[in-house]
């Protein structure tokens, strides 16, 4: 056993020694190969659209100059996403190609090694457990070389693991003890209490309004990019709810890529879902792109699903093949809060034939669907307003609110 473990980490040191080289080569290869055709015409586009977006960064603040950028329709049906698969099953990462290569020829490699050893030194089976073999009287076959060799050379796998895992716990140890002081050895300060003879009350910390709704702002998705353009020329007066079009289950993070896709810097203002999870998607203080001619003044709210169930509808949902056939209580509750909320934030008068409206009213479109709760969700609306009203708690996470960036307009 001595010997097998020793053979095989000579094996494991020079099987490392052999992945760095193979390492080595393919990064020569890497840099010395000329890339393929189509792969330069992905680099260009995004170089372009990378250009595009740092000139309109870099553009000049005058407000005429950025009132005259062009306004683009939004038809999330044209791309609509699949539904998820249901199973818990997760998807397999594809196999690197580079991690494949080197591990089949350092096995080949390292038994490779083992057999030539084991046949230049009569390493065997035989030798090793048979008395007869030590004193020459048996031959041990050509097989049992192999067979040893195969042995020994798969064997420096495990042994490089307990290697890594040694060396590892080493200089994490020696980095801990690196890291001790003798101040952690001293005594603990004893701390005394004096009592004065009153208990003081303990205050708790005011709650922010992220905290009462139950999301987090932030300015949505990457608010950097409309820090010079998008800048309101109106105040905000309209609120405009929606829906995605899209599949109930389809993620924040498929909504945004099919925004992305088509190089567009905003979207809606925010996003909620069948779980009442509010995703803020384009910053507030800037105009958003959901409602061709209405973006200059209007916040826009997304419910994620499909609530237009008509078979004459393109695109519709049909027998609830794109999920969930209307909002559930929490995703209304969530919206409604929203809008309750831009309301106060924004001084939007409570109307619902000119303040807050559906898509539908101010485009030919079937959103958010024949089979959206609109009158529930007026209620919902009315419900949370007038319990704000004379909410100190809520008034004063409201003020604090409106001293954050990227707020108010």
């Amino acid at each position: 056993l001595t010997l097998l473990f020793t053979f095989s980490f000579f094996i494991e040191r020079i099987l490392t020694l052999f992945a760095w080289l193979m390492d080595k080569l393919e990064i020569s290869s890497q840099v010395l190969a000329w890339e393929k055709p189509g792969e330069l015409e992905e680099t260009r586009a995004l170089r372009e659209r990378a250009q595009r977006e740092s000139d309109l960064l870099a553009a000049p603040k005058d407000r005429d100059v950025l009132n005259k950028y062009e306004e683009i329709p939004f038809h999330p049906e044209v791309h609509d996403k699949k539904p998820p698969f249901r199973l818990g099953i997760q998807e397999g990462s594809p196999l690197d190609s580079l991690k494949v290569r080197k591990e089949f020829w350092c096995d080949i490699f390292g038994m490779f090694i083992g057999i030539v050893g084991c046949f230049y030194w009569k390493v065997s089976f035989l030798r090793l457990i048979n008395v007869e073999a030590i004193t020459g009287e048996v031959s041990p076959h050509f097989g049992e070389f192999i067979l040893l060799g195969i042995i020994i050379g798969s064997g420096s796998k495990p042994i490089h693991f307990l290697m890594e895992y040694l060396l590892t716990r080493k200089i994490t140890l020696t980095k801990q003890e690196l890291e001790e002081s003798p101040a952690a050895e001293a005594p603990s300060p004893v701390l005394t209490l004096v009592s004065s003879g009153q208990v003081q009350p303990v205050v708790a910390r005011p709650l922010t309004l992220e905290e009462l709704i139950g999301f987090r702002y932030g300015g949505g998705v990457e608010p950097d990019r409309l820090q010079g353009s998008h800048l309101r020329l109106q105040p905000i007066d309209l609120i405009l709810y929606h829906h995605t079009c899209m599949h109930s289950n389809a993620s924040f993070e498929d909504l945004v890529e099919v925004f992305d896709q088509r190089g567009w810097l905003t979207g809606y203002h925010c996003v909620v879902f069948h779980d009442g999870s509010i995703r803020p998607f384009c910053r507030w203080d800037r105009i958003g792109n959901h409602a061709y001619g209405y973006n200059q003044r209007s916040l826009g709210l997304a419910f994620q699903g499909n609530f237009e169930c008509d078979p004459r509808v393109p695109c519709s949902n049909i027998q609830g093949c794109k999920g969930l056939l209307e909002p559930t209580i929490d995703q209304l509750d969530a919206g409604a809060k929203i809008v309750a909320l831009w309301c106060a934030l924004y001084k939007i008068p409570l109307d619902f034939r000119r303040s807050i409206r559906p898509h539908a009213d101010v485009a030919d479109k079937a959103c958010p669907g024949s089979n959206f709760p609109t009158e529930r969700f007026q209620s919902k609306i009315k419900e949370i307003s007038v319990g704000w009203k004379n909410d100190a708690v809520f008034a004063a996470a409201l003020k604090s609110f409106k001293e954050q960036p990227m707020v108010m307009a």
